[in-house]
């Protein structure tokens, strides 16, 4: 077991060494974290509607909703006696 160590070590460093070698390694990990994320860049989340239920009604939550920045902020106050959030704002 001793000797694969030894050998992986061996190999490890004859790499590593090779300046060669180590600037196609750093490239093809540069490259790779470029172009592996192009495609997802359609795929991020803009103008999704969303709504902030503040059911605790202390300090701490209403200085969270102040904290709250969004360009568009559709504040209503939600009534007890509403089933369900979908009734009290309809997204088109």
């Amino acid at each position: 077991m001793r000797a694969i160590w030894c050998a992986a070590r061996d190999e490890l460093r004859a790499v590593f060494t090779d300046g060669q070698v180590r600037s196609i390694l750093l490239l093809s990990l540069v490259i790779y974290a470029v172009i592996y994320t192009l495609p997802y860049r359609a795929e991020l989340l803009r103008d999704v509607p969303v709504v902030l239920v503040d059911q605790d009604r202390t300090t701490t939550s209403a200085d969270l909703v102040r904290r709250i920045e969004a360009p568009r902020v559709c504040r209503r106050p939600i009534s007890p006696f509403y089933a369900t959030i979908s009734t009290v704002f309809r997204f088109a």
